[in-house]
C-alpha cells in the first residue's frame, strides 16, 4: 500500500519552506541574492506549500461525521416543527466534517471561515496599530498565559504586581533601574526587620535581668526573644546576601546597556527581577505577620514592667495586676504559636531564596556568555528563524 501525505506532515514540511522563504526574502544582502531573486524564490516556495498542503487534502478528503448518516424517517421527524424529539437539534444539526485528526475542515463562507477561529498557527497574532508590543505574541503563548491563568498560577504575581505602588513607572523603567528600586527596598525590609530585633531586647532584657518572672513565664519570654531573633536573623541575613549581588548583577546590567547591550540579557534579567520582586514581597508580608504577634506581645511586656516598678499597689493601677496575670497565662499557653509563625514566615522567605539563587546563577551564566560573544552568536541564530547565520 502507498504511502499518503498527512494534513499534519503537509503542515510540518510547510512550515520550514515558510521559514526559509521568509529568510531569504528578508536577508537577500547578507546571503549575497538579487533582492528580485529573493523574492521570486519565496513566491516559488508559497507555490510549493500550496501544493504540498492540497495533496494532503486529496490523500485526506472531508469525512463525514457521526450523525449525517442518520435515516430519512428520523431526519424528516426532526425537520417537523411540531416534534416533540429533545434530541432534535443535535440530530438535525450533524456535527461538522472532520479531517483525520479531527479538525474542522467546513468550507468558508462569504470568504470568512469560522473554523479558523482557535487554530494554532505559526507566527504572531493579529494586532492594532497601536498596539506593536503584540507583534510578538503569537498564538502558542496565548494558550500557555491561558492555562496559567485558569491553574492559578498568575494569581499571586498579579495579585501582588497590582498592589504596588507605581507599578506602571517601575515598568517603564530601565532594568538597572528596577534593580536599584530593590536594592533600596531590601534596604527597607532590613531595617524594618532590624528595628522588630531591637524591640524585642529592649521589651524582654529587662524583665529576664530582673529575675521576679516565675520560671515558667521566664522560659516563656525567652524562647519567644530567642525565636523570633532567630528567624529575624535569618530574614536580613537572606536580603543581606541578596542586596550585594544586586548591586553587582546592576553594574554588570548598566554596562550592558550603555554598550546598547541589554536586550540581550532582557529574559534573563526580567526573571531575576521577578524572582526578586516575589521575594520582596514574601518578605514584606512575613515581617507582618511578625509584627503582628509581638504588637500584643509588645503590651504584655509593658504591663510586667510596671509591675516590677512597683506601681500596682494603687486603686488606680490595682486594675492591672488581673491584665497581668491574663496576659501571662495567655503568653505560657500561645508562646510556641507565636513562635511558629515566625518560624514559617522566615521558611518562606528562604524558599524563595532558592529561586533567587537560580535566577542569579542563570543571569551570571547570560552575562558571561555575552562578553564572550557566545550569547550575541545565539541571538542571530534566533533572529534568523533559527538559522545560524553569522558569527
Amino acid at each position: 500500500m502507498p504511502q499518503l501525505l498527512t494534513r499534519r506532515g503537509a503542515r510540518e514540511l510547510t512550515e520550514t519552506i515558510d521559514r526559509i522563504a521568509s529568510v531569504v526574502q528578508a536577508h537577500p544582502d547578507l546571503l549575497g541574492i538579487d533582492p528580485r531573486i529573493a523574492l521570486d524564490f519565496a513566491k516559488r516556495c508559497d507555490t510549493i506549500s500550496d501544493l504540498v498542503e492540497g495533496t494532503a487534502s486529496i490523500n485526506y478528503p472531508r469525512q463525514a461525521a457521526e450523525g449525517d448518516m442518520a435515516d430519512a424517517a428520523q431526519l424528516a421527524e426532526d425537520a417537523d416543527p411540531a416534534s416533540d424529539d429533545q434530541n432534535k437539534p443535535d440530530a438535525f444539526n450533524g456535527k461538522k466534517a472532520l479531517d483525520e485528526e479531527g479538525l474542522s475542515v467546513e468550507s468558508p463562507s462569504d470568504g470568512w471561515d469560522p473554523n479558523l477561529i482557535g487554530d494554532v498557527v505559526t507566527g504572531p497574532l493579529e494586532h492594532d496599530a497601536d498596539e506593536p508590543y503584540m507583534a510578538t505574541f503569537d498564538a502558542v503563548e496565548s494558550h500557555q498565559l491561558g492555562d496559567m491563568v485558569e491553574s492559578g498560577q498568575l494569581g499571586k504575581a498579579m495579585k501582588f504586581a497590582q498592589s504596588l505602588e507605581g507599578a506602571e513607572r517601575r515598568m517603564l523603567a530601565s532594568g538597572s533601574d528596577r534593580l536599584s528600586q530593590q536594592v533600596n527596598m531590601i534596604s527597607d525590609l532590613a531595617n524594618k526587620s532590624e528595628e522588630l530585633r531591637a524591640q524585642v531586647d529592649a521589651a524582654v532584657d529587662p524583665l529576664l535581668s530582673d529575675g521576679e518572672l516565675p520560671a515558667d513565664v521566664k522560659k516563656a519570654h525567652t524562647e519567644i526573644q530567642k525565636g523570633f531573633t532567630s528567624h529575624l536573623t535569618t530574614i536580613e541575613g537572606a536580603l543581606a546576601g541578596f542586596k550585594k549581588q544586586l548591586i553587582d548583577a546592576r553594574a554588570k546590567l548598566k554596562s550592558a546597556e550603555a554598550k546598547g547591550q541589554a536586550d540581550m540579557l532582557s529574559f534573563e534579567t526580567n526573571s531575576l527581577i521577578g524572582a526578586m520582586d516575589d521575594l520582596l514581597s514574601i518578605s514584606a508580608s512575613a515581617l507582618s505577620d511578625i509584627e503582628k504577634q509581638l504588637r500584643l506581645a509588645f503590651q504584655g511586656f509593658e504591663l510586667e514592667q510596671r509591675a516590677l516598678g512597683g506601681r500596682t499597689a494603687s486603686d488606680k493601677e490595682a486594675g492591672l495586676a488581673d491584665l497581668l496575670a491574663r496576659f501571662q497565662n495567655l503568653l505560657l499557653k500561645g508562646w510556641r504559636k507565636m513562635v511558629q509563625v515566625a518560624d514559617n514566615a522566615s521558611g518562606l522567605v528562604k524558599r524563595q531564596s532558592k529561586n533567587c539563587d537560580a535566577a542569579l546563577k542563570i543571569y551570571t551564566q547570560a552575562v558571561g556568555d555575552l562578553m564572550s560573544g557566545k550569547l550575541a552568536s545565539q541571538q542571530a541564530s534566533d533572529k534568523f528563524a533559527g538559522f545560524n547565520l553569522v558569527d
